[in-house]
């Protein structure tokens, strides 16, 4: 019967491996902080765009909802959707750089 023989893990191979677990670690979180941004912008946007069409005809600003054709509510909504998505990239970028001054004290 032979036994397999195990060798001990050199310490700078251990180091490296523990470096690359945390800058993994690090992205994921950073993609996972960002895509809640984005999600958060979109749903903002979305929520914005729709009491536009309820609120700003009863001022007399834009036309009622179904006074549109599809293709101008659809771009309507592209561009709220776009915005949202830029403020929440910002706010995302913004929360990092707060973060980053507020660890260095």
């Amino acid at each position: 019967m032979g036994t397999a023989s195990r060798q001990a893990t050199p310490p700078l191979a251990a180091v490296a491996g523990g470096f690359l677990a945390g800058v993994a670690g690090t992205a994921c979180m950073d993609t996972a902080r960002y895509l809640m941004s984005l999600r958060a912008g979109a749903k903002e946007s979305a929520a914005v765009w729709a009491s536009d069409y309820a609120v700003l005809p009863e001022a007399g600003l834009y036309k009622p909802i179904w006074k549109y054709d599809a293709l101008t509510l659809a771009g309507d909504l592209g561009s709220h959707l776009t915005n949202g998505a830029a403020t929440g990239t910002a706010f995302w970028l913004l929360t990092r750089k707060a973060a980053a001054l507020t660890r260095r004290g």
